[in-house]
């Protein structure tokens, strides 16, 4: 828990995508970026910055957009200097994140330190409620956000990573204190636990652990195989566009799957209208 004066939350950044309102490829990416900063003057200095989940678009994005884009918000907040400590929540289509620094912090860390890595069971269960800082001189990686800081002279604040959530007491002039609970809140929606339906989970930490193969093959592999992630990115445009597009993109999608499985398993035509309609 964090003891502080002041905070802002922004959620849902999606920084990469281009439907972000920073994307910075948009025509109305210099105006949207304008509006931005005169609202966070407005707000004035804080002692955080909570990014409260998807501030990166690791889902469908290309990585190098979504890092650029980063380069270029941390280069606004450098230039503001209006925020102590930044406090990155990742959500579901950043959960990647996550896991990749926590695999580098207890097992890469680990074996650098020629410690041995978590065992089957617990490794798991290491990530949750954890906190990790690039202030934090015994991590045994580099929170790699930190190098996206501009080097121009201007101090990188401290950067922690947490999952999944983040508490903080504010102090006020009547001697009660305010807590606030941060949290992108995905791993509570049942869209995002399906196999809750095998294995009931007894903790936050198997909650986490087996879920964690679901969002990583829909809100990142997904994104970052090739010409299926073209297949996934029409779906998706073709979701927004209404129910008839959607529909339409399902059924080339459909009607693909169901010519491969044709060929491949030299179906006959009835088979493969049971196939349709299964």
């Amino acid at each position: 828990m964090s003891e502080i004066n002041s905070a802002i939350a922004l959620s849902d950044l999606h920084l990469g995508n281009k439907d972000s309102y920073l994307y910075s490829k948009d025509p109305n990416y210099e105006k949207n970026l304008d509006a931005l900063i005169t609202l966070l003057k407005d707000l004035g200095p804080q002692d955080e910055l909570i990014l409260n989940g998807d501030f990166l678009e690791l889902s469908l994005a290309g990585l190098d957009e979504v890092y650029e884009d980063v380069e270029k918000f941390f280069d606004l907040l450098a230039k503001e200097r209006l925020y102590e400590r930044i406090v990155f929540i990742p959500g579901n289509h950043d959960h990647h994140f996550w896991r990749e620094l926590g695999e580098e912090v207890y097992v890469n860390g680990r074996i650098r330190q020629s410690q041995d890595p978590p065992g089957n069971y617990k490794y798991p269960c290491c990530f949750v409620d954890e906190r990790f800082s690039n202030a934090d001189q015994d991590l045994p990686c580099e929170i790699v956000l930190s190098y996206l800081w501009p080097n121009n002279g201007i101090k990188c604040p401290e950067i922690v990573v947490k999952y999944p959530h983040h508490l903080i007491k504010i102090g006020s002039d009547t001697g009660i204190d305010q807590h606030y609970l941060f949290t992108h809140g995905h791993f509570l929606e049942d869209l995002f636990k399906p196999i809750n339906y095998l294995i009931t989970p007894h903790h936050l930490e198997e909650l986490e652990a087996f879920n964690n193969l679901w969002l990583e093959l829909f809100d990142y592999h997904i994104g970052h195989s090739g010409r299926l992630s073209d297949t996934a990115r029409n779906l998706e445009q073709a979701y927004k566009k209404g129910e008839r597009e959607a529909r339409k993109a399902i059924n080339e999608a459909l009607n693909s799957v169901c010519d491969s499985l044709k060929q491949s398993l030299h179906l006959s035509w009835w088979q493969v209208l049971l196939v349709k309609a299964f």
